[in-house]
Protein backbone atom coordinates (compact mmCIF):
# COMPACT_ATOMS: atom_id res chain seq x y z
CA UNK A 1 0.00 0.00 0.00
CA UNK A 2 2.83 2.38 0.85
CA UNK A 3 4.55 1.73 -2.49
CA UNK A 4 1.28 2.45 -4.30
CA UNK A 5 0.75 5.74 -2.47
CA UNK A 6 4.33 6.85 -3.06
CA UNK A 7 3.88 6.14 -6.78
CA UNK A 8 0.68 8.20 -6.82
CA UNK A 9 2.47 10.96 -4.92
CA UNK A 10 5.17 11.10 -7.62
CA UNK A 11 2.47 11.49 -10.27
CA UNK A 12 0.54 14.32 -8.60
CA UNK A 13 3.28 16.59 -7.25
CA UNK A 14 4.69 19.09 -9.77
CA UNK A 15 8.19 20.54 -9.53
CA UNK A 16 8.95 24.11 -8.42
CA UNK A 17 8.04 25.51 -11.89
CA UNK A 18 4.65 23.83 -11.87
CA UNK A 19 5.61 21.29 -14.52
CA UNK A 20 5.46 17.55 -14.13
CA UNK A 21 8.78 15.83 -14.72
CA UNK A 22 7.86 12.71 -16.64
CA UNK A 23 11.49 11.60 -16.95
CA UNK A 24 11.86 11.24 -13.19
CA UNK A 25 8.63 9.30 -12.91
CA UNK A 26 9.58 6.93 -15.71
CA UNK A 27 13.08 6.43 -14.28
CA UNK A 28 11.72 5.59 -10.83
CA UNK A 29 9.14 3.06 -12.07
CA UNK A 30 11.73 0.29 -12.46
CA UNK A 31 13.03 0.78 -8.92
CA UNK A 32 9.52 0.86 -7.49
CA UNK A 33 8.55 -2.24 -9.48
CA UNK A 34 11.57 -4.19 -8.20
CA UNK A 35 10.94 -3.09 -4.61
CA UNK A 36 7.27 -4.03 -4.90
CA UNK A 37 8.19 -7.44 -6.31
CA UNK A 38 10.53 -8.21 -3.39
CA UNK A 39 7.93 -7.10 -0.83
CA UNK A 40 5.19 -9.09 -2.60
CA UNK A 41 7.23 -12.31 -2.72
CA UNK A 42 8.07 -12.11 0.99
CA UNK A 43 4.47 -11.30 1.92
CA UNK A 44 3.06 -14.08 -0.27
CA UNK A 45 5.47 -16.65 1.19
CA UNK A 46 4.43 -15.65 4.71
CA UNK A 47 0.73 -15.90 3.88
CA UNK A 48 1.22 -19.31 2.25
CA UNK A 49 3.09 -20.71 5.25
CA UNK A 50 0.42 -19.37 7.63
CA UNK A 51 -2.31 -21.04 5.56
CA UNK A 52 -0.34 -24.30 5.32
CA UNK A 53 0.20 -24.25 9.09
CA UNK A 54 -3.47 -23.52 9.82
CA UNK A 55 -4.68 -26.43 7.68
CA UNK A 56 -1.83 -28.71 8.79
CA UNK A 57 -0.42 -29.13 5.27
CA UNK A 58 3.11 -30.53 5.14
CA UNK A 59 4.72 -27.57 3.36
CA UNK A 60 8.20 -28.90 4.12
CA UNK A 61 7.48 -31.85 1.85
CA UNK A 62 5.93 -29.64 -0.84
CA UNK A 63 8.92 -27.26 -0.91
CA UNK A 64 11.35 -30.22 -0.70
CA UNK A 65 13.01 -28.93 2.46
CA UNK A 66 14.94 -31.29 4.73
CA UNK A 67 12.44 -32.19 7.45
CA UNK A 68 15.14 -32.79 10.07
CA UNK A 69 15.57 -29.01 10.36
CA UNK A 70 13.00 -27.34 12.61
CA UNK A 71 11.09 -24.53 10.88
CA UNK A 72 8.25 -22.54 12.41
CA UNK A 73 6.60 -19.21 11.74
CA UNK A 74 7.30 -17.71 15.19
Amino acid sequence: MVMFFVGILFLWIPDHKGDYEDERIVASVQVLRFSFLVIYVLFAAGVNIKIFTAYKINYLYIFEIDQRHKMNSD
